[in-house]
């Protein structure tokens, strides 16, 4: 699991927000947006995309998951 930090937020934030929110995955930064909303066309967060073992997209789910979820 990976988590995508889609904003102009700067790494010592975002790793203070995983801290306090025990966020245990890693997260990569999209500063500019170029991954989330060019690449994958994501224009409302929170999204979460599950990828198959080949890597294809096997079910999107829109809107925030709880521990359960994931």
């Amino acid at each position: 699991m990976l988590g995508v930090d889609a904003g102009a937020e700067d790494p010592g934030t975002v790793a203070r927000f995983a801290a306090a929110h025990g966020v245990y995955y890693p997260l990569l930064l999209d500063p500019d947006l170029q991954v989330t909303i060019v690449r994958y066309h994501v224009a409302n967060i929170p999204l979460s995309i599950a990828l198959d073992l080949s890597g294809r997209v096997d079910r999107i789910y829109p809107g925030p998951l709880d521990l359960a979820q994931i």
